[in-house]
């Protein structure tokens, strides 16, 4: 799956990219309609975790972005 994102979405560039390719969306579990969640694991500041990211690709609007610590 491609998603390109604006220039104001990308405010988080590679990030973003990493995170969309690091692991495979599912449908938002929150029932945003047409909204993507990627659960990618990765490290943050020396720490293990997760980033979250949860966005539309169609409206390109970014509704969760996230690094949560294990």
């Amino acid at each position: 799956m491609k998603v390109t994102l604006t220039t104001t979405a990308k405010t988080g560039g590679l990030t973003i990219n990493e995170i969309m390719f690091g692991s495979n969306p599912i449908m938002d579990p929150c029932g945003i309609p047409g909204a993507l969640r990627w659960d990618t694991p990765g490290s943050f500041r020396n720490k293990i975790g997760t980033w979250e990211l949860v966005l539309h690709p169609e409206e390109k609007i970014i509704y969760h972005y996230n690094f949560v610590s294990d």
